[in-house]
């Protein structure tokens, strides 16, 4: 144990000699054997408690459908069927959780641009990429085959460019996905180890031909979106390891375990869970990972992970573009935003869909960007201003769910939004206004995607909610906003409202589409008006038409084309609502406790 101490902390330092890793390789492992799977094995893990509370969601949904059907409503089998129904639905849904969709969407930045142009641009770039890597690594390409990008405008969404790639050998990307250890080119190659040490190797189930390196699961998640590997994101690595050398690569899930994992170990310490995501070049020596705060750590090859062939996203700003997934780009697209309009996103931070709404109105609109936190708020300015829109876009440190200026003696109830952005002094610290509410039926249009489980985020490794009250509290806090945001929207029956998660959590979704159309007589459901997406759940207290007006991006087994490649998107649910002209709309009683 003293010695591993002292190898540990040597490489932490960046001490290690080069003839030392021989005592590090045959250092006995006191840990317990780590548990190894391929992404093909691997299950997201979810609680019983989560996993009974998704498969209850899709059984009452899968139920009502059927009960709708007269010719399946009097199956003998029914509940069977149903409860068979839902429990693939989440499998489907663990399926794709660990998984980035296959296609990568970017949206346009900038209208200055032509999107047939940004296509050229983009194609030439990926072309380049793809050269590059193939030149770095083409002793070992051979016999992985060529990669062919294509590069296309989406079909119904005009400012949305589409990539995905195919390969003439997916083999190889299959045999990965399935595999925990890389695909053995050579038998005879011993790679860096003796024969004790591929024996002792062998026995925990690592790669006998390569050293071994294990990610953080943030880092591993980056990786199966088609990022490569920063110094910061590296836990763990075998001793030895060179500039240049080909390496394994692994992401550690961060789930209990009894074999506590610190930064910096040697892989013999390593007792934890980790799944195999491929090969990469190292950038640098062993010690330069923990000892260096920033840099490129290992280089990923595109034709050897376990995952299919994904664009890197670090040059996209420089193209004019924005990787966003799908269901957000559809949210503006419904919102629909005019120039000279007055719009709020309430809950704007990164700034996507901001930024998105400022880019459909050209900057001409005036659109109020706000979050709870003041360090988001002040990235997402920076990131407004190096697109242009520092004129059309306020970014605001404000709570929401408190925003609206109730009665006259609130500081400019009775001015207009332009008016209170006009007069707000900016902060010294980090010149933001100083604004924190702003009055009634203040705002023509209002985007509301508010926090949420995440549920649908994709990929992850580990979904931290543990109990079904977890979810409860998303779908109750976001209430708060949703009052906040009917109480602010103008009332004269041209005020537009969208609701939108990143989950597919029914409670955060159709119920409190549900219970907005209860608790406000002034807002009706509309028709978002993009064909994407499937209808939303049934069973939750939607009419069939309502079901139909909202978009829900989901798990759904389909045979049609464009619905299948709807389901190879991140979770996702749209709603959006009109403020009818009602008297009296100001619903300002407090939420129950």
């Amino acid at each position: 144990l003293l010695l591993l101490y002292e190898v540990s902390k040597m490489l932490t330092d960046g001490q290690m000699i080069g003839d030392a890793q021989t005592d590090a390789e045959t250092i006995p492992s006191t840990s317990p054997n780590p548990l190894i799977e391929s992404l093909a094995e691997f299950r997201v893990p979810l609680s019983d408690d989560i996993q009974k509370f998704l498969k209850s969601l899709y059984f009452t949904h899968y139920r009502a459908v059927i009960k709708e059907n007269a010719s399946l409503s009097e199956t003998k089998r029914l509940e069977e069927l149903v409860q068979e129904a839902a429990e693939k639905h989440v499998e489907r849904i663990q399926h794709q959780m660990k998984l980035a969709p296959k296609q990568t969407v970017l949206r346009l930045t900038s209208h200055a641009s032509s999107r047939d142009d940004i296509v050229k641009k983009l194609e030439q770039y990926i072309s380049e990429w793809i050269a590059s890597r193939t030149k770095q690594s083409s002793n070992r390409t051979k016999e992985l085959g060529s990669v062919i990008p294509s590069v296309r405008p989406h079909g119904i969404l005009d400012d949305v460019i589409v990539v995905d790639f195919a390969t003439d050998n997916t083999n190889t990307v299959e045999g990965l996905f399935r595999s925990r250890t890389p695909l053995s080119s050579d038998n005879n190659n011993l790679g860096p180890f003796s024969n004790e040490q591929q024996r002792t190797r062998q026995c925990r189930g690592w790669p006998t031909q390569h050293r071994v390196v294990i990610v953080d699961r943030f880092c591993g998640e980056a990786v199966i979106r088609g990022a490569d590997i920063f110094v910061k994101g590296i836990l763990v690595a075998d001793a030895g390891i060179k500039t240049g050398e080909i390496v394994a690569v692994y992401a550690h899930i961060d789930e209990n375990s009894n074999s506590p994992v610190t930064r910096g170990m040697l892989l013999p310490g390593y007792g934890g869970h980790c799944v195999f995501l491929g090969l990469g070049q190292s950038f640098c020596e062993r010690a330069a990972y923990f000892s260096n705060s920033s840099g490129l750590g290992i280089q990923m090859h595109i034709g050897e992970k376990a995952v299919p062939i994904l664009p890197p996203l670090h040059r996209m700003p420089e193209l004019e573009l924005y990787p966003q997934n799908l269901p957000s780009v559809v949210v503006a697209h419904a919102l629909n935003p005019k120039q000279n309009e007055v719009i709020y996103d309430m809950c704007g931070a990164p700034g996507g869909k901001t930024s998105h709404l400022a880019m459909r109105t050209k900057g001409q609109a005036c659109i109020v960007m706000s979050d709870k936190s003041r360090k988001k708020v002040v990235a997402a300015k920076a990131f407004f201003d190096k697109l242009g829109y520092s004129d059309s876009i306020f970014a605001l440190h404000i709570d929401a769910t408190k925003c609206v200026a109730r009665d006259s003696t609130t500081v400019g109830c009775t001015q207009s939004v332009k008016e209170i952005l006009s007069s707000a002094r900016r902060s010294e610290k980090d010149g933001l206004l100083e604004v924190k509410s702003f009055p009634p039926e203040s705002f023509d249009k209002i985007l509301l995607d508010p926090p949420c489980s995440a549920l649908g985020l994709r990929p992850k490794l580990t979904v931290p909610q543990t109990k079904e009250r977890d979810l409860a509290s998303h779908a109750d806090y976001q209430k708060r906003f949703i009052r906040a945001a009917v109480d602010l929207l103008r009332s004269d029956g041209q005020g537009i409202l969208t609701y939108s998660t990143c989950s597919i959590n029914a409670m955060e979704n159709e119920a409190n589409v549900k219970w907005t159309l209860e608790t406000f007589s002034c807002m009706e459901l509309i028709d978002i008006g993009i064909e994407c997406g499937h209808p939303g759940l049934a069973g939750y207290g939607l009419t069939t038409s309502e079901r139909y007006f909202v978009r829900r991006f989901d798990s759904f087994q389909t045979r049609a084309e464009h619905q299948a490649a709807d389901n190879d998107v991140m979770g996702f649910f749209i709603a959006k609502f009109r403020k009818k002209n009602l008297s009296n709309t100001l619903h300002s009683t407090p939420l129950p406790s």
